[in-house]
């Protein structure tokens, strides 16, 4: 799942959420206000730390990657050189060991992939986890009944003066600071 799905499903539960609330509890005032989401989540200084370390773990991980590659076509081609002076037995020996080599080779990298994937996966949601508390927080502080997400479209026109994306990218940005910095 990449930051736009989780971010949509994550929006759509909140909007169907508190559009029951709002259905059945229409006797009191309403405050709305909207937040666009990929502002939020481009300005967000903790999303974008989690971007630098993600591409680092990628970059490390692919460098592995890479010479691991490199070693395996060396030894293909030392092999293609050297194959005309071999015995049928070291042959078959040396193409048993470089398909070995591989299927480590694949192994690895599919797992070194799905690792990283799962780590990219679990920084993001721990971002997306505390934006939404943040959020949850200052909508509750100030008073907010429902505080809806945009991002591409959702909402096709809203009034500026109810857009707290600034408001909540100092709020998220401050917080932020606080406690990872």
């Amino acid at each position: 799942m990449n930051i736009k799905t989780i971010s949509l499903n994550l929006l759509v539960s909140v909007v169907l959420l508190t559009g029951y609330h709002f259905l059945f509890n229409n006797n009191k005032t309403h405050s709305f206000a909207y937040i666009d989401t990929a502002k939020l989540m481009s300005g967000y200084k903790r999303m974008s730390d989690v971007k630098k370390i993600i591409g680092s773990k990628t970059k490390l991980l692919q460098a592995n990657i890479d010479t691991l590659a490199q070693e395996l076509q060396n030894d293909i081609k030392k092999y293609e050189k050297d194959r005309s002076e071999m015995s049928e037995r070291e042959k078959k020996t040396t193409e048993e060991l470089i398909g070995h080599k591989q299927q480590q080779f694949m192994q690895y990298k599919q797992a070194t992939q799905n690792k990283a994937g799962e780590e990219e996966q679990k920084l993001t949601n721990e971002v997306l986890t505390k934006v939404n508390e943040i959020i949850s927080d200052y909508g509750k502080k100030n008073n907010y009944t429902i505080i809806f997400g945009t991002s591409s479209g959702n909402i096709v026109y809203a009034n500026e003066a109810i857009n707290i994306t600034n408001q909540m990218l100092e709020e998220l940005n401050k917080k932020y600071n606080q406690e990872y910095k």
